[in-house]
């Protein structure tokens, strides 16, 4: 489930920045058309499911971790890490658990 929250706070920074190469980089993530949550990209999970732990992390950690992967494997998404530099994620990550928890329950 930290994939689907971390995809679901990406989703989140996409309408804050509408930025392209976020929406390429998440269109490849999104865990929404399989059964179990992992996209048919397995190489993308991979990078991407161990980057946060949204039941030991707060907002910030979060923030960071994923900022620190954006430079790291995707570092066109310029804008998106730009917005991470100081952006408070705390109401965004509740609505990313929720959005999870419900991807979930469906499946």
């Amino acid at each position: 489930m930290n994939y689907a929250v971390c995809y679901y706070l990406l989703l989140q920074c996409l309408f804050e920045t509408m930025e392209e190469s976020l929406k390429e980089l998440l269109e490849r993530m999104s865990p929404e058309y399989s059964e179990d949550g992992i996209p048919s990209d397995e190489k993308i999970y991979k990078k991407w499911k161990d980057v946060i732990d949204y039941k030991t992390m707060n907002a910030d950690e979060i923030r960071k971790a994923i900022k620190r992967k954006l430079e790291f494997t995707y570092p066109k998404a310029e804008k998106t890490i730009e917005f991470l530099e100081d952006a408070d994620l705390s109401y965004y990550l509740d609505e990313a658990i929720l959005r999870a928890e419900a991807l979930f329950s469906e499946n």
